[in-house]
């Protein structure tokens, strides 16, 4: 698939559990997690050599939880090792919760309650998504590494498919 595809099908993986916050962090969090697999176009040295490896080791379902595990561990670092900020109560709490304790500690900023189980959920459903639509391709992915060095192919969906990616985004 293209990479906009790959781009709509992530960003939409964190939004399609329930209580999700609408947030532009949960957003970026799942276009990292689609596109995530792609990084193996770094991995080759020359165009030849790129069709080899590209759709191999990091399309493999076999070292998904590795990749779930390098993406999730960095973002709930970054989003939820900061400290809570003061928020001050709204005009209408009741007056027991005024005066000094008029201020309570929201979530960071980013996430809210989405946690670190959600946020792996979250990326095993992108980085699955990815590795389906490549599946769908005529091209296909070495989706079974290590185990067989088969491309599993379906060939259902063109590589840039606009009736698949335009409603997606």
């Amino acid at each position: 698939m293209d990479s906009l595809t790959h781009l709509a099908a992530g960003a939409l993986a964190p939004l399609a559990f329930a209580k999700t916050p609408k947030r532009a962090a949960v957003v970026a969090f799942g276009i990292a997690a689609g596109e995530l697999p792609d990084i193996d176009i770094f991995f080759g040295s020359s165009v030849e050599a790129l069709l080899v490896v590209h759709r191999g080791i990091t399309h493999a379902l076999f070292w998904q939880p590795l990749l779930m595990l390098a993406l999730v561990c960095p973002f709930f670092i970054l989003l939820h090792g900061r400290k809570a900020k003061q928020v001050p109560l709204p005009p209408g709490e009741p007056a027991s919760r005024q005066g000094s304790e008029a201020v309570f500690f929201a979530g960071p900023s980013g996430m809210g309650g989405f946690g670190f189980g959600s946020l792996c959920l979250a990326a095993l459903l992108a980085l699955g998504m990815h590795v389906y639509l490549d599946c769908m391709t005529s091209f296909g992915t070495m989706a079974l590494l290590p185990f067989s060095p088969m491309r599993v192919a379906l060939p259902a969906i063109f590589i840039v498919d606009p009736l698949l990616t335009l409603p997606a985004l």
